[in-house]
């Protein structure tokens, strides 16, 4: 049964990673918007999660996808970052402040206001749909971009995260997704680790560009704050910080 278990496991992260490759080759070059020039507004982008919902440095973490692990009720983010543009990716020109936190028991749901250069300013939400158990991925479904401006896009998404067990006792976790504005669709997709109870590994796909960052909790694995850097090749380094407290406490 577990070695059944472990092939499925493996099964899914072969496929996890022909999907991402495949997005990458078909994807079209195009202008990347502002909010996916910094760090994003949504659970697990500058901070980790575990399955349970808790802040943990032993979760999953990405840059700039969402991952479907909500955060639980009484855990407020706060981040900020700065990265290049496009046209001029030597200068941090690009910036992004965000402030979220989770409401409700189950399902739960997340509430974030980011502020992009310029003060173009929007709201995003995620809701739980499934949580994760050995057989099946946690999902979620969300909306960034509410209440935008005519430089912010709009996107619906849903996505998929599963942690896979290693012999470490560690998990690698993998996400999927679909991002999309009417007819519009862009796919989704990460890998992060924990590469200590202080550091995090992740590489992203999120629908215009590849994502590679390292993210450093001074604190260790419960430390509530966590400073990162990026880089991808559209709009170059970006560097930024988040802190979490939990009201629920």
């Amino acid at each position: 049964m577990i070695n059944g278990m472990l092939l499925f496991h493996r099964g899914l992260v072969v496929l996890f990673l022909s999907a991402w490759t495949m997005m990458a080759g078909l994807a079209a070059a195009s202008t990347v918007p502002s909010q996916f020039g910094t760090l994003g507004p949504l659970p697990g982008d500058g901070f980790a999660v575990d399955s349970e919902g808790k802040l943990d440095g032993f979760g999953a973490l990405q840059i700039n996808i969402p991952i479907a692990y909500t955060p639980l009720t009484g855990y407020v983010v706060a981040s900020g970052s700065a990265g290049g543009v496009t046209e001029d990716k030597s200068n941090f020109k690009n910036g992004t402040a965000v402030v979220g936190g989770s409401v409700g028991g189950w399902p739960r749901l997340w509430m974030s206001a980011m502020v992009i250069k310029n003060d173009n300013a929007v709201a995003n939400g995620q809701l739980s749909v499934f949580s994760e158990t050995l057989s099946r991925p946690a999902v979620a479904v969300g909306l960034q971009g509410l209440f935008r401006n005519s430089e912010v896009k709009k996107w619906g998404y849903i996505t998929a995260t599963k942690g896979f067990a290693l012999r470490n006792n560690k998990n690698i976790y993998a996400t999927v997704g679909i991002r999309g504005e009417r007819k519009n669709a862009r796919g989704i997709g990460g890998l992060s680790y924990p590469l200590s109870q202080s550091f995090n590994f992740a590489t992203e796909w999120d629908g215009y560009q590849f994502n590679n960052g390292i993210a450093w909790r001074p604190g260790g694995q419960r430390g509530n704050v966590t400073l990162f850097g990026t880089y991808n090749s559209q709009t170059g380094l970006q560097a930024g910080a988040s802190i979490y407290h939990n009201f629920a406490k």
